[in-house]
């Protein structure tokens, strides 16, 4: 920016009407924070938006000419089941003796592909299948992936696709519980 320049600066939450959220999750309590570096490579607060319990937060603000973090942040404590949920014990296989699987492991399955398809091409490559195995706190070379993933998987030869994704998450429930 050259000029000061007036911004309006957004954090939303999915809910039910997105694919796979289910109705029954809470919001966090959300909120953004505005930071300026300066020129000693610091930071100094420009406005933040206190914590909300909402569906979305917005800050409008007015920017000097600069370069500026923007953190959108929570304490997650509101992150817990509603008090008046009701106790639920379920099987992510069902006892239907046809091998069948809970609905809720298939959306939960389908969700955590949809966030780590970072191209939108409706399959991970590499490095998005990696960044996966990172948060589940594993190791994963390239040759690794091909051997153990794509040639495992139902996969392109680019990247595994959803239902190979489905496939490895069905494995690895049958093998480790």
């Amino acid at each position: 920016m050259n000029q000061p320049t007036r911004v309006v600066i957004g954090v939303h939450q999915e809910d039910e009407r997105i694919q796979c959220v289910l109705a029954r999750r809470s919001y966090l309590d959300i909120g953004i924070v505005v930071l300026k570096r300066t020129n000693d490579n610091s930071v100094e607060l420009v406005d933040l938006k206190d914590f909300a319990i909402e569906r979305q937060v917005e800050l409008e603000v007015t920017l000097e000419p600069g370069s500026y973090i923007i953190l959108a942040r929570t304490t997650g404590c509101t992150l817990r089941r509603p008090g008046d949920a009701q106790d639920e014990n379920i099987q992510l296989i069902e006892s239907d003796g046809l091998g069948t699987y809970h609905e809720l492991f298939e959306s939960t399955v389908a969700e955590i592909f949809r966030k780590f398809d970072m191209l939108l091409n409706r399959e991970l490559s590499f490095t998005e299948f990696r960044g996966f195995y990172e948060c589940i706190g594993k190791n994963l070379t390239e040759a690794e992936f091909k051997n153990e993933i794509l040639n495992k998987y139902c996969s392109s030869s680019k990247g595994v696709t959803y239902r190979g994704f489905l496939e490895f998450w069905k494995s690895g429930l049958e093998t480790y519980g």
